[in-house]
């Protein structure tokens, strides 16, 4: 799998143009095109890098976005604003992989993390679930609730602590 990271244009401020985009990634409903239109508003606003993930042959798999921002704006703390996988390749090895592509994609990430972190301290990556069915399969990759829901607050964090250079 390759990773290419995605400047987008200012045109993506049309809706056209991002309805176009989001159809690429196959939404299986009205909250997963609703979530990738966001993700793109985002995006072209620069509010954190995105990136799209490919098989070998050029073939769109997913994309994700991170920044270093959070709500309690912990600076040492890489945030992982979306993660998205086209339903074709959910739940599957991902061709040759004994990895379903998720976890090529998380580990991407991680990768990523101790890049940055070379410059940016970083203690935790973390992110904020779309729906409660992710939460095991994020438990299963290590990934721990840090910020449960409440009846103030329908939203659901977890993370997975990044080892500083001490405990490497």
């Amino acid at each position: 799998m390759r990773f290419e990271k995605k400047n987008l244009p200012t045109s993506f401020r049309l809706p056209s143009v991002v309805s176009k985009e989001v159809r690429l990634f196959n939404p299986l409903n009205g909250y997963e095109r609703d979530w990738l239109e966001n993700c793109f508003r985002r995006a072209s606003s620069r509010e954190f890098t995105l990136y799209y993930a490919m098989g070998d042959t050029g073939l769109l798999v997913g994309l994700y976005a991170l920044s270093l921002a959070n709500p309690e704006s912990r600076s040492n703390w890489l945030v992982i604003d979306f993660l998205y996988v086209l339903p074709e390749f959910r739940g599957t090895p991902f061709e040759d992989s004994p990895f379903k592509a998720s976890e090529l994609i998380l580990a991407e990430i991680m990768i990523q993390a101790q890049k940055i972190s070379e410059i940016v301290n970083l203690s935790i990556v973390a992110l904020q679930l779309g729906h409660d069915n992710l939460q095991r399969v994020y438990e299963q990759m290590g990934f721990v609730v840090l910020k449960a829901r409440t009846k103030k607050s329908l939203d659901l964090w977890m993370g997975i602590t990044f080892p500083d250079e001490s405990e490497v």
